[in-house]
Parts: C-alpha cells; sequence; structure tokens
C-alpha cells in the first residue's frame, strides 16, 4: 500500500476514535464542568445532529473544495475542538462537540467514497480495510484513553488526541488521497444505474438498518447479559468485546484474503449469519449462547456496511448523494436502540431489545435484493 492509501486508513482509525470519544471521556466532563446528567447527555446529541448535518451538506461541500483540502480542513477543525474541549465553559465545550461531530459528518463518507475509487477492482477489499481500521480505533482508543487518564489528566490526553488529528491533518495535505491511479466514477459493467432518488434512498433504509442493528447490539447487549440473564459484569463485557471483534476480525479477513465471493453471496451469507447470532441472543439463557450469538452476530454484520456502500459507489451519481445516504442512514443507531429501549421498558424485559436486533435483521434481508440490483462479479483483493 503506497503512501497516501496509508495516511487514509490510519487517519480514518482517528475518526473511529473520535466516534466514541465522548463515552471514556464522560465522568471527567461531567467533573470538570459540575454537570447534571441531563446536560451531559446534550454532548451526545449534539455529537449526533452535527454529525448529521455535516454528512447531508458533504455533497454541497465537495462538489466545491477538492477532497485533499476538504479532508486536511476537516481534520484541522477536530484536532483544535477536541485540544480544546475543556478550555473554558460548559456552553463553548457544546459548541467544540458541535464543531467536530460536523467534521465527523462530512469526513466519514468523503473517506468511504475516495477508498472506493482509488480500488475500482478491489473495492469491496478496500472498503473491508478502511472500516475494519474505524472499528479498531472506536473499540481500542477508549481502552487507551481509560488508561491514560489517571496519570495524565484530562487536558493532556485531550492535546495529545488533537495533535494526532492535526499530523492527520497536515499528512493528508502532503501526501492527497483522491483517487488513484485507474479510477473511475463511472459504473462497472454488469450493475445497474442508479434510478435517481429512490434508488438512494432505498439504499438509506437498507444502512438505516444496519446500523441501527448494530448499535441496538453492542448497546443492549451487557444490559441484557446483566438484567435478563443475571450474568456477572465480566461476561457481559466479555460479550460485547466478541462482537467487536468478530466484527473486525470480518472486515479484516475480507479486506487481506486472496479472493472475495461475489457481492450477492457474500451480503446473503453475512445477514444469514447475523440473522442466527441475533436468534441465539433472544433464545440465551447462560453465558455460552450468550457470547457465541455475540460473536455470530459481529462476524454476520462485518461485511455488510463496506459491501453495500462499495455496490453504491458502482452507480452513476454516487459521489452526488453519498453524504445524505450517510446522513439518514446514522439515523437508524440512534432511532432502533431507543425502540428497543421503549419495547424493553413496556414488556418488563430486556430480552425486547435482542428481538429488535433480529427482526431489523430479517427486514435486511428482504431489502437486500432491490438493494443492489445487477450481477456483481467476484473480485481479488491482489
Amino acid at each position: 500500500m503506497k503512501a497516501p492509501g496509508l495516511v487514509l486508513n490510519a487517519s480514518f482509525a482517528l475518526t473511529g476514535a473520535l466516534t466514541t470519544l465522548l463515552g471514556p471521556l464522560l465522568p471527567s466532563l461531567i467533573s470538570q464542568w459540575s454537570l447534571a446528567d441531563r446536560n451531559a447527555g446534550r454532548l451526545f446529541a449534539t455529537q449526533f445532529f452535527s454529525a448529521t448535518l455535516g454528512a447531508a451538506l458533504q455533497g454541497w461541500i465537495t462538489s466545491r473544495i477538492r477532497a485533499t483540502w476538504c479532508l486536511t480542513a476537516a481534520y484541522a477543525l477536530m484536532a483544535v475542538s477536541v485540544a480544546t474541549l475543556t478550555t473554558g465553559s460548559f456552553a463553548m465545550g457544546v459548541v467544540r462537540v458541535s464543531l467536530y461531530g460536523f467534521a465527523l459528518g462530512v469526513t466519514i463518507p468523503t473517506v468511504n467514497l475516495i477508498a472506493g475509487q482509488r480500488a475500482p477492482a478491489r473495492k469491496t477489499a478496500a472498503l473491508n480495510l478502511l472500516n475494519m481500521c474505524w472499528c479498531a480505533g472506536a473499540v481500542f482508543a477508549p481502552l487507551l484513553i481509560g488508561a491514560l487518564l489517571p496519570s495524565h489528566g484530562l487536558p493532556s490526553v485531550l492535546m495529545g488526541f488533537g495533535g494526532l488529528l492535526l499530523a492527520a491533518a497536515l499528512l493528508t495535505l502532503a501526501f492527497p488521497v483522491g483517487a488513484g491511479p485507474g479510477a473511475s466514477s463511472s459504473p462497472e459493467p454488469g450493475l445497474a444505474p442508479a434510478r435517481g432518488v429512490p434508488a438512494a434512498w432505498l439504499v438509506a433504509v437498507f444502512l438505516f438498518l444496519y446500523v441501527g442493528v448494530e448499535n441496538t447490539v453492542s448497546g443492549w447487549i451487557s444490559v441484557f447479559a446483566l438484567r435478563a440473564l443475571q450474568l456477572p459484569v465480566a461476561t457481559a463485557s466479555a460479550a460485547l468485546s466478541g462482537f467487536w471483534m468478530a466484527l473486525m476480525m470480518a472486515r479484516g479477513y475480507l479486506a487481506f484474503g486472496r479472493r472475495i465471493p461475489s457481492a450477492r453471496v457474500l451480503l446473503v451469507g453475512s445477514l444469514c449469519a447475523a440473522g442466527a447470532g441475533t436468534a441465539t441472543l433472544v433464545l440465551a439463557s447462560g453465558p455460552l449462547k450468550l457470547i457465541a450469538g455475540a460473536a455470530l452476530t459481529g462476524a454476520g454484520l462485518g461485511p455488510v456496511f463496506p459491501g453495500i456502500v462499495a455496490l453504491y459507489q458502482d452507480r452513476a451519481g454516487a459521489e452526488r448523494s453519498i453524504g445524505l445516504v450517510f446522513a439518514f442512514s446514522g439515523c437508524g443507531g440512534a432511532v432502533l436502540p431507543w425502540l428497543a429501549g421503549l419495547l424493553s421498558s413496556s414488556a418488563h424485559d430486556p430480552r425486547a431489545t435482542m428481538w429488535v436486533g433480529l427482526i431489523a435483521t430479517m427486514l435486511l434481508l428482504v431489502l437486500l435484493k432491490p438493494a443492489m440490483p445487477g450481477q456483481v462479479r467476484p473480485q481479488s483483493t491482489v
């Protein structure tokens, strides 16, 4: 992999870390600003809504600014916002969260689009590698931050993370990450072109459900293990870790494997595995079924997002609407976990949260065929 590709993937890992940053920092931020829980929750809402706005405006922004300059500015904005997050009042903190959330919203669809354009012959593998890097940042950064906070303090940790983001901005400028040699924005042979807005919205609904399943299972599995199965905290943590590790490993295998099956076979097989995993979670009665179900669900979900994004990029005009697709799909990460909590409260049974994941996975299987018309040839990673 050449330097621009390395920069693209390594920098994207930082966006995964930044997406989950508030979680490990929240106790320190509550202490820093003497916040009530309802005000602390505003930070998460601010990040979500500003990222959604950034994704919605991504197409408009990148049609006017070159990708390299866009990403450089976005990483620089993240760097300044993170490094100065606790400088000043809580209100200023909210403003800075909104700024880096907006930058995240612009960056994530832009980088996915560039990664696919750089490797038109191995798009699925490239997007699996990219999103594996994002997942690695999201999983391991909270552990690293949690280890550093007691010894270094909040300001130093934020300055260090801001420095990494600034390095990403400078490296993006030094090694332009635009489409590589041989890239093409035209659809590949055998793929049906987009049919206007309905095609984009169909993919958006598909990804809305996908993101919802991922967030519902990962967000509620610990509560399900503790309350419904009466398992210890260590087992609940093991199930959550198993989910994320299996998801990363599935993407890693597809990123570095010698050959990838056809998109239809890959996605159908992956969703069937995810369906079997969520069904195992619904039926779980002990630690083995819980951990096995979590791992199978993660492994099944891993290839789905990169796979469907790769197919969508092959449609004419995808570069103009991918930001809107990401903006809408991101809402699934808020709506389905909320719905799962509502049903759990109404039924007085945390198992209802896993039912939401299973039903949404079945809907993904139903939507898969209309979301990916046409035939797709197997791709090689070499």
